[in-house]
């Protein structure tokens, strides 16, 4: 098979340093879940065949009755039930997650982000201005938080396990090879 330039793990060229954000996956997933217009985007992202086919990697590529059931939620003819809207979102996490690992040189948690870290990582000097006559810019305060659905207000790993038993696993793994609790 012809090596892509940049699709493949083994890719001729990419970014000099990618650095992998994490989340904790059951917030992440129920954070996609919450909110129906981040399901459109995400379910051309959650497709499987994407990563496997145009991108070239898909380690955890699910099995046909799991198939069958992200293609039935293509449909659409149902809405958006909180089944549906964990697994779009449950592939999103696990497809995405993977194929940026695959490329990443180091993953930062977000819960343990810190700017000098990262800066650090990314090889960016320390600026030798004095911190308090820069510019800064004012807090924004606009809200980028909603409040989860009742309807996903108490799902578990174990919810989710029953949307998608294969992806579920993939994801626990991906968690704990993150360094997260499940």
């Amino acid at each position: 098979m012809k090596r892509r330039q940049w699709r493949d793990p083994d890719a001729t060229a990419r970014f000099g340093l990618v650095l992998h954000q994490t989340r904790h996956p059951l917030k992440t997933v129920l954070s996609r879940a919450n909110r129906v217009g981040m399901m459109y985007a995400p379910l051309a992202y959650s497709n499987p065949h994407l990563f496997r086919d145009a991108l070239r990697y898909a380690p955890s590529f699910p099995p046909e009755a799991e198939l069958a059931a992200w293609r039935a939620d293509r449909e659409n003819e149902d809405g958006w039930p909180a089944a549906k809207r964990l697994r779009v979102a449950l592939f999103h996490y696990v497809f995405w997650n993977d194929w940026v690992a695959a490329y990443a040189d180091a993953q930062i948690k977000i819960e343990d982000f810190d700017v000098a870290t990262v800066a650090a990582r990314a090889g960016l000097k320390t600026p030798k201005s004095d911190p308090a006559k820069r510019r800064r810019r004012p807090p924004k305060t606009d809200a980028n938080h909603h409040d989860l659905a009742p309807d996903l207000a108490n799902v578990t790993w174990a919810d989710i396990e029953a949307v998608s038993p294969f992806v579920w696993a993939r994801a626990t793994a991906l968690a704990r090879s993150h360094g997260y609790d499940v």
